[in-house]
Order: C-alpha cells, then structure tokens, then sequence
C-alpha cells in the first residue's frame, strides 16, 4: 500500500495559506503532514507570533480530524525560538509532532528533525550553525541577536564565537543518525518494550519523578527541555496557587516572616513576567 506524504514550508508569508493547507489535507487525505520550518506570521512581530497560536491550534486540529494525519512540524529561522514549548502544548493535545532535534517513528518511518540553517547575513541568528568550514556569513546586515527562554533579546558581541560554541550542521545530523531507538530508551527504563516510551515522547503520559530523571541521565539535557510542555503546565498551576497563598497571607498579622515569604511568592510570580 503507498503511504501518501504532504510535505510544505513557509507558511508565515501568508497567513491564510494555512487554511489552503486544511483544504488541501482534507481533500488529499494524506498520513503524513510535514512542515518544515517558518510556521508563525513574519508581521507583529512577538506579539503576533504568540497570538497566533489560538489560530494554529484550530488549523492542526481540522487537519487532523479530516484526515488522520500525523502533522509533524518545526520552527525555522523566522520564529522566534522560546515560543517552541507552545508546540510543546500542541504536541500534548495530540495536535501534531514537534520534530525538532527529534527522531519520531510511525508505520515504518522513521522522520528526523533538524532545522539549523548556514549562517546568514540577517541578524536573528537563533538557528544559524557551523557548516563544515563556514563559521560566520562574511556579509552581516548588523548585530546577531537571538532571545533567552523567557524571551529576552540577546545581543551576539561575538558572532564567530557564538556559533563555533554550537555543533554543526553535520554533528546534529550525526546524532540524530545515532539516536537511540524506542526499544533501546525502553531497556534503559527498564521497560519491556518502547510503546509507553512513545507515549512519554509524544506527551500522550506523564513520566513518573524516576522516569523523568532516567531520560535527563539517557538524553544528557534538563528536564525542562525534555518535558518542556508538562513543565510550563505545572509551572502556570504553581503560580496560581502562589497568588492565593499571598492573598492568604496578606489577610494576616504584618511581621518580618510574613515580609519574606510574600518576597519569596512575589519571586515566583516574577518568572511569568520575565
């Protein structure tokens, strides 16, 4: 039986070339959807790239629901990267695959994610990367720049440097080549199979405290990073609750134990903003 691939990019020029896809996968009906990089809008800047992940979240959903189809997708050099935990919580409503950095298997495939890109002369160099000789782009439109994961912008003082720090382009393609199998994460679990660790990398079950320190042991990165999706929702929650034990505490008697547990809620609540 062939097994019918719809494979697309750069949608962020215009926007409602998202509701042609939806079209286009509805009628096709294809298993896999891939889309390779550039998915939020390139106007509004980082307002309007956040915003726009309501209208994601329904495009993915009618895809879905229409045809079947594993969407399976990533940034690219045009979305700003600290937003990628918002695929995070698409990829935990079974939305689609958040392939990037990632080796994904269904039916038989096998997909690899990797989206770093030569560098550029234009001056968001999140994904740029070493290419065999090429460090830097000899041609720069100004200041690199990139954004930490609470969103900051972050001035690049040293381009060369910045990206000799990071593996190339052929080192990523390389470990991903080298990526552990579902069965072979299984028997370092400990489990019998790799169905459940499919489950754990599609955010379809939440890993256990000892799974979650297992795969930080296998992967070699934080938690934070593995689980990112699971880590924001809990994160929101703990928040929540810490405005209700400031509240809590601010109906009570004023003294300086009462003064340092609300500086140490208010730092809580300071993450969300930063």
């Amino acid at each position: 039986m062939n097994t019918r691939i719809l494979i697309t990019s750069d949608l962020h020029q215009h926007i409602p070339k998202w509701l042609e896809l939806v079209e286009v996968v509805k009628s096709l009906k294809p298993r896999f959807v891939m889309i390779a990089g550039d998915l939020l809008p390139k106007d509004g800047g980082i307002g309007g790239q956040k915003r726009f992940f309501g209208d994601l979240e329904g495009f993915l959903q009618r895809m879905v629901e229409s045809a079947d189809a594993t969407v399976l997708l990533y940034f690219g050099n045009d979305d700003f990267n600290f937003l990628e935990g918002e695929l995070d919580l698409l990829a935990a409503k079974n939305l689609c695959v958040h392939l990037n950095g990632r080796v994904y298997r269904e039916d038989g495939f096998v997909f690899a994610g990797m989206n770093l890109v030569r560098d550029y002369p234009f001056r968001y160099k999140h994904y740029c990367a070493r290419d065999e000789d090429l460090i830097a782009c000899p041609v720069q439109f100004g200041p690199g720049f990139t954004f930490d994961d609470a969103g900051n912008r972050v001035e690049i003082a040293d381009l060369p440097a910045f990206l000799a720090d990071k593996p190339s382009i052929p080192e990523e393609l390389n470990r991903l080549l080298a990526a552990l199998s579902q069965d072979e994460i299984a028997f370092l679990l400990g489990r019998q199979s790799g169905a459940k660790v499919s489950r754990y990398e599609h955010f379809r079950r939440e890993p256990g405290l000892r799974t979650a320190l297992a795969y930080v042991a296998i992967l070699r990165a934080p938690v934070t990073d593995l689980f990112p999706g699971l880590y924001q929702q809990v994160a929101a929650e703990v928040r929540m609750q810490a405005v209700k034990l400031a509240k809590r505490l601010k109906r009570g008697r004023a003294n300086q134990i009462v003064s340092r547990k609300l500086q140490s809620l208010a730092a809580i609540l300071e993450a969300e903003a930063c």
